[in-house]
């Protein structure tokens, strides 16, 4: 339920970090990786793959919350590498 008020508060407008923030939740920041491996200190999940490939620098934050290795987590497109 949480989880859904959270994607909620994000679709209303408000960003991510003042709801932790005003929640006391914490907010990890993944690094950077490839969509389809392994997200660090979270795991491999399918549905973050597709969910990953969904988001864009226009529509950061997949639909819904996703639960991976007994936790919701909300994922949340920061920047995009683009190697040579």
């Amino acid at each position: 339920k949480e989880a859904k008020s959270i994607m909620d508060s994000i679709k209303s407008g408000e960003t991510l970090d003042s709801i932790a923030k005003k929640r006391g939740l914490k907010v990890n920041d993944k690094g950077f990786f490839q969509p389809g491996n392994t997200i660090p200190k979270l795991g491999s999940s399918q549905d973050a793959a597709d969910a990953l490939l969904q988001l864009s620098p226009n529509k950061p934050y997949a639909e819904k919350p996703l639960f991976i290795n007994n936790a919701y987590v909300i994922l949340k497109l920061k920047d995009v590498c683009r190697s040579l």
